[in-house]
């Protein structure tokens, strides 16, 4: 009787540890970091990992490796996407959202390249404002059209935390 119990008592601490496993693999992966490029721009560089069963990256909120939420509260004037190793599907599509989900970049991050590093700056109303495109909170990140499992990349989204009047 006492062996069963074990037994009984084993399965069912194997089978708690087992139920916070993910059910098919890694989870993916968004982590942010803040540094200063010099005394007027920043650049907030997102390290990021597609899962390890389907390939996604799923729209979170951009914060730093403990967990905090990264706030821009600035003017972006430039993103350039570096694709790593495993590198992403072709054509794979970058999403950068304000907090009230307005696309920073105005559709110019998407049909990225799975080998060459590229840049582009934030696009409104088939315009590419002068001084970049004021961004007041968190911003969300997200990938979409990849399929590549554990696929890697980093996005850094260079910005003035002040307006330079010209």
């Amino acid at each position: 009787m006492c062996k069963r119990k074990l037994l009984f008592c084993v399965a069912v601490v194997v089978g708690v540890l087992l139920a916070g496993l993910p059910a098919f693999g890694a989870a993916d992966s968004v982590v942010g970091a803040v540094t200063a490029i010099n005394h007027d721009v920043m650049c907030l560089t997102i390290d990021w990992t597609a899962d390890s069963a389907a390939g996604a990256v799923t729209e979170t909120t951009v914060a730093d490796a403990s967990g905090n939420t990264i706030t821009v509260e600035g003017w972006v004037f430039m993103a350039v996407s570096n694709p790593g190793t495993p590198s992403p599907t072709d054509n794979y599509d970058i999403y950068v959202d304000d907090a009230d989900g307005c696309d920073v970049f105005g559709a110019e991050l998407e049909d990225r390249d799975q080998v060459t590093t590229e840049h582009t700056c934030p696009k409104m109303d088939n315009a590419y404002p002068a001084d970049g495109r004021f961004v007041p909170s968190y911003i969300t990140f997200d990938i979409e059209n990849n399929s590549v499992n554990s696929a890697t990349g980093v996005l850094k989204l260079y910005f003035y935390r002040y307006r330079h009047m010209r």
